[in-house]
């Protein structure tokens, strides 16, 4: 029984370790608001702030990604560049509209979780409006994202 132990108590530490509850530490304040909350408003009030300190760096991460997703991520930029039915220049980036065909919303969803990955200066929208209508994805962010997306994609 001892040695089944050893991998449970390795996972619960593991677990531990992730969710900011290793050694010992414990949450303050009131107790009607769970530790997890209590960090995801910690996260969530440290993201919104605009100090600098906390921004992402302003380059793409060539290693965030495994060789398997880029060469995916290759393909999903592929088809969605032809899917693109318009682009719209916004202060802070662009809007692109693609069909509302469901196969489109998918793809656009999964380009999207890798390019956040390996570009995390960018900020994403997606409006999917009811039945047929278009998708809607816009990226924005911080001075400078434009002219990287002008240079990046290639918009005129």
């Amino acid at each position: 029984m001892k040695n089944r132990m050893t991998p449970l108590v390795m996972l619960f530490l593991a677990l531990a370790m992730q969710t900011g509850f290793a050694y010992g530490q414990r949450a303050k304040g009131s107790d009607s608001q769970s530790a997890a909350g209590k960090s995801m408003t910690t996260q969530s009030n440290a993201s919104n702030s605009k100090n600098d300190d906390s921004e992402a760096p302003f380059a793409c991460s060539m290693t965030a990604l495994s060789a398997a997703e880029r060469a995916h991520h290759k393909e999903l930029s592929a088809e969605l560049h032809a899917a693109v039915k318009e682009i719209r220049e916004l202060p802070n980036g662009y809007a692109f509209r693609l069909s509302g065909e469901r196969r489109s919303l998918a793809m656009l969803s999964e380009w999207v979780s890798l390019e956040r990955l390996c570009c995390p200066f960018f900020t994403f929208q997606i409006e999917a409006a009811s039945e047929t209508q278009p998708v809607w994805l816009r990226m924005t962010g911080r001075e400078g994202v434009k002219l990287f997306m002008q240079s990046e994609f290639g918009i005129k």
